[in-house]
């Protein structure tokens, strides 16, 4: 990362009263980073979810661009007295094959929310890619539902023919 933009990201995260991994300070990451609220009692949620080829670049445009709805979660739960921190979860590239390593990194990301889902958090975040709008998936799930296809769910959300 060059020294003006590691000042950028240091000033706008200042600006934001969040703070940034160290490692972003270190060259370009790739992978995984998460937004979570901190209370004192040490109470931890993730509440974004993102993925990048340069993690550092992409935070900054989340906590520089105040239409951004990272933007405006961040200034919502900082106002709730919340302390705001980013973790990162690095995705090395394996050169082996283009699409392969954007599969890596997109299956990463998707991993992660999934995980966050499961407890609770990030329930209103979907994986880039899949903008299936709420209405057309109504839609469609009633329309399995009521013709009775033979479409079931296991507890653990695995599909059954």
């Amino acid at each position: 990362m060059s020294g003006q933009r590691k000042r950028a990201l240091a000033k706008a995260a200042k600006e934001c009263g969040i703070f940034i991994p160290g490692e972003l300070e270190y060259g370009v990451v790739r992978g995984i980073y998460q937004f979570f609220t901190r209370k004192e009692s040490g109470e931890k949620h993730c509440f974004y979810v993102g993925r990048s080829a340069d993690i550092s670049k992409r935070i900054y445009e989340h906590i520089s661009k105040s239409g951004c709805l990272v933007f405006k979660l961040i200034q919502k739960y900082k106002t709730e007295g919340n302390i705001i921190t980013i973790e990162i979860e690095e995705v090395k590239y394996k050169g082996d094959n283009y699409y392969r390593d954007m599969q890596r990194l997109a299956y990463a990301e998707y991993k992660c929310i999934e995980k966050h889902q499961r407890n609770g958090d990030c329930l209103n975040q979907i994986p880039e890619g899949t903008r299936m709008s709420k209405k057309t998936w109504e839609e469609q799930t009633k329309e399995l539902l009521n013709n009775n296809l033979n479409v079931w769910f296991r507890h653990d959300d695995s599909e059954v023919k």
